[in-house]
């Protein structure tokens, strides 16, 4: 997998994993403002490097802070293969603000 230097470059990139996500609510420390499919944040997969995460939620509808939804994930940098798996917890980041967490549910 390429590091991505232009987004535009996503529009022919796969998600690589399918994951349930929960934001925090804004009271816990996370976002006060919804977001919508082509979030991207920082993600920890406990491998103490964070990479940029396009998120693409399966509804049009926003995801507000205190949601659990299901969502594509497209990393957009690289990860050793072995990285990532089903069942592995996540969280995720806006700078060094943490705003939601995760679980891989399955790899695509």
């Amino acid at each position: 997998m390429k590091k991505v230097k232009d987004l535009r470059d996503l529009t022919d990139r796969l998600p690589d994993c399918r994951a349930l996500i929960t934001f925090l609510r804004a009271e816990d420390g996370g976002r006060r403002s919804p977001v919508a499919s082509g979030y991207s944040a920082l993600f920890d997969f406990d491998n103490d490097k964070r990479i940029p995460v396009l998120q693409t939620f399966d509804d049009e509808n926003p995801v507000y802070p205190g949601d659990t939804v299901p969502a594509a994930l497209t990393l957009l940098d690289q990860l050793p293969p072995e990285t990532l798996y089903g069942g592995l917890a996540f969280e995720f980041y806006e700078g060094s603000k943490k705003v939601g967490t995760g679980i891989i549910t399955n790899l695509l």
